[in-house]
């Protein structure tokens, strides 16, 4: 594992706490991650991992379960 992988990995795991907390944090991550791609830029283990599903995952779950109000 490269230093880039460790870095892609240490920033978009990171991040999911904060998804957690407010959904509209993993909208950005999602985006960000669609539109930049930095996972394409590692030729390791991150290249071919699903970060978009994860944080889409944790995304949604997260819009379910906040308490922020649904209109």
């Amino acid at each position: 594992m490269s230093l880039r992988d460790l870095t892609i990995f240490v920033i978009v795991f990171g991040a999911v706490p904060f998804v957690l907390r407010r959904p509209y944090v993993g909208v950005l991550v999602f985006t960000c991650l669609g539109y930049l791609s930095p996972h394409h830029f590692t030729w390791g283990s991150a290249y071919y991992f699903p970060f978009s599903a994860i944080i889409a995952g944790v995304t949604i779950a997260s819009f379910f379960f906040s308490k922020e109000p649904k209109w």
